[in-house]
């Protein structure tokens, strides 16, 4: 819960970005962790030579740097924000991404954060980095010069064999294996996303939001609670056919009458949409052993949180096409929630 003002104006703010989006286009929001870099490390973060008498200081102080930046530990979070949207033409399409662009920039202004629209090249770089660990400083991709050849960037960014099984696949030598949040907690705290991706590993964790039309929400619940008071009648007829005037309304139709009133009570009242949402995540290691570990440990801080992460069956393919920011959705397991469910 906000215990300040400013942490009520970021909660109503992030409130307001979540309600903002179209019910007609789909969400992503992608939290990647990745190893720095090289040139990254070079560029943001050692000293520069200014050719005079203090550069021998400047160059121990860079190796001291570079042996803190290339360890297991010297991993970068990335966010991302993925809007996919069908349009009739890409005119269309470039007209909605730039308005969605111009409002989706002005909310994050108002917490103190930025929007920076990637290029291709940048989004070739993402997949890049992930299929490639290791050679992340290797990226020089020409567009012209593969179009040229008669080559996709499929070619480049692919690698030379992928294996798939049953619980996880294979990325060349690496080791990798998708899950989803499959039980949810009746309030999760924000700090489960910290939680899950404070692991020093190269991982995905995606967030994919599908707004449902407020008139439509609204019809559905309502014939919701129409079922639940049809069931709580049906019982009490049958009860009172039975001479039991006095019997309690059993507690599973009475929380689902409560749950349902207070649904509708928040959609209609306070502002709260409701929203489809899965939350998938893959992360990488070099030995099956480190898989098996991280997915443990991963598991467990879900565990913490009253939730339940689960290791995606015969699906795996399909789940890490859902987890990357490319704006597709090949898991099917989706969870109703409202706006503040989503915070």
């Amino acid at each position: 819960m906000p215990k300040t003002v400013q942490d009520l104006i970021s909660v109503q703010t992030v409130s307001e970005i979540l309600n903002s989006l179209d019910s007609g286009a789909t969400t992503k929001i992608t939290i990647n962790n990745r190893r720095m870099d090289k040139r990254e490390i070079a560029r943001d973060i050692l000293i520069p030579s200014r050719k005079d008498r203090l550069d021998p200081y400047r160059m121990k102080y860079n190796k001291i740097l570079l042996k803190k930046t290339t360890g297991t530990t010297a991993m970068v979070q990335d966010k991302y924000l993925t809007i996919s949207v069908y349009k009739q033409s890409a005119e269309d399409a470039r007209s909605y991404f730039a308005r969605v662009g111009a409002e989706l920039g002005q909310h994050f202004s108002r917490l103190g954060s930025r929007l920076i629209e990637i290029s291709g090249e940048e989004r070739l770089k993402i997949l890049f980095n992930f299929y490639r660990i290791g050679e992340e400083s290797e990226f020089n991709f020409d567009v012209r010069g593969w179009a040229r050849r008669g080559r996709s960037f499929k070619d480049y960014i692919s690698l030379d064999s992928i294996e798939v099984f049953d619980d996880y696949f294979m990325l060349g030598e690496k080791y990798g294996r998708v899950m989803f949040l499959k039980d949810y907690a009746n309030y999760i705290k924000d700090d489960i996303i910290t939680e899950l991706t404070d692991i020093s590993r190269n991982l995905m964790l995606s967030i994919d939001v599908g707004p449902i039309p407020a008139d439509e929400a609204v019809r559905q619940v309502e014939n919701l609670m129409l079922g639940v008071k049809t069931n709580a009648a049906n019982w009490q007829r049958r009860q009172n056919a039975n001479n039991n005037f006095s019997a309690m309304l059993p507690y599973d139709l009475e929380l689902q009458r409560k749950e349902t009133k207070e649904f509708l009570e928040d959609m209609t009242t306070r502002d709260q949409r409701m929203m489809f949402a899965v939350l998938t995540l893959v992360h990488m290691a070099d030995t099956k052993k480190q898989l098996d570990d991280d997915t443990e440990a991963i598991m467990t801080a879900a565990r913490k949180k009253l939730c339940q992460l689960s290791i995606l069956k015969w699906q795996q393919m399909d789940g890490l096409n859902t987890a990357l920011p490319v704006g597709v959705r090949k898991i099917k397991v989706m969870r109703t929630l409202t706006t503040e469910s989503l915070l």
